[in-house]
């Protein structure tokens, strides 16, 4: 026997449609093929549309760059040894054009300057109105390019070098300076008055009051005003010359110079001639060469020494380029193979 059961809901239904009673049952008590399923699936209520799909995607960017890095990984793991060795290489053999630069370049201007500057206009115009000329009329304050020079650094072990006695040791430290000479493979010499920057005959005193004690050597040193001191027939700029300074009464726009712990000697050279200045730079060269010797000869008692090139051939004085090469080469083989490896 078969037996079957039927809902009672369906049963009443059943029973409407037999009496021709059917009637459309509210939405709020719709059966379970209108409610069931995730809300996305559900159909909407009657009389309502579905809303059109975007069209617009936030990933229009993401998603090929996506598609490209998984490509790119998947090599990279693939060929692991290709990316490692292969920058490293890359860099190795086109770095090996830095062999062929000129050894030594000493032009700051061309190097750091870009072409057509604000920079170079503005120089072009100083030079215009502020001429110099190293070989009659040199002027330090007037120059507008780097000067070939020695600076000598005198530190008295005293509480001031404004005595008689250390001014003829600095004196004699001077007369040493100014003597050396540079003697070529063909037998010329290269003399510090012939490459030293010159006013008028003469060349630049390396310290304006020390020039002025040379002359005359009576001239009372406690007696001096900074940093203008007037002498008999001229005025001399003592500001840059002299540090560590104890300044006592004021007279008019200057103090009295009490004590100086230090005097800078400094060495002007010819710059201006492409030739005079390649003889500057040789003398250079063998002025650092001879300092210490020199130092050790004259057997300084009251004083230390201190000696300093210009910029230029301070900073090219030590080193070999090849080993800055080299060192250039491994530090990008490095920083290529450090880039390429996974974390």
């Amino acid at each position: 026997m078969i037996s079957s059961k039927v809902a009672p809901r369906a049963e009443g239904q059943r029973e409407m449609l037999s009496e021709g009673r059917l009637e459309a049952a509210p939405p709020s008590e719709a059966g379970p093929s209108w409610a069931a399923g995730p809300p996305s699936e559900r159909l909407p209520p009657l009389g309502q549309e579905a809303p059109p799909p975007l069209r617009c995607h936030t990933d229009c960017l993401e998603a090929p760059l996506s598609r490209c890095f998984l490509r790119l990984g998947a090599s990279v793991g693939t060929h692991p040894w290709l990316f490692l060795l292969g920058p490293a290489l890359l860099t190795a053999a086109l770095g090996t054009g830095l062999l062929f630069l000129p050894k030594e370049k000493e032009n700051l201007e061309e190097q750091y300057t870009p072409i057509g500057s604000p920079a170079k206009a503005e120089r072009r115009f100083v030079q215009s109105h502020f001429s110099t000329n190293d070989t009659y009329r040199f002027s330090a304050s007037r120059t507008s390019s780097e000067a070939n020079f020695a600076s000598i650094l005198v530190v008295s072990l005293t509480n001031s070098l404004l005595e008689p006695r250390i001014f003829t040791e600095v004196s004699k430290l001077d007369r040493a300076v100014q003597a050396l000479k540079v003697v070529q493979e063909n037998g010329t010499q290269i003399l510090y008055k012939e490459v030293c920057a010159k006013y008028k005959t003469l060349c630049v005193p390396p310290n304006p009051l020390l020039h002025a004690w040379q002359h005359n050597s009576t001239l009372d040193l406690s007696n001096l005003m900074f940093p203008i001191h007037n002498l008999p027939n001229r005025l001399i700029y003592l500001a840059g010359f002299f540090g560590g300074n104890v300044l006592g009464e004021t007279m008019g726009k200057n103090q009295r110079l009490v004590e100086s712990r230090a005097m800078r000697l400094l060495y002007y050279l010819k710059t201006e001639d492409p030739e005079d200045s390649e003889r500057s730079k040789a003398w250079l060269t063998h002025f650092l060469d001879h300092f210490k010797d020199m130092k050790s000869t004259l057997s300084l008692e009251q004083t230390e020494v201190f000696r300093k090139l210009g910029f230029i051939r301070e900073a090219n004085k030590g080193g070999r380029f090849g080993d800055e090469v080299v060192f250039e080469l491994k530090l990008g083989m490095l920083a290529c193979a450090w880039y390429e490896i996974p974390l």
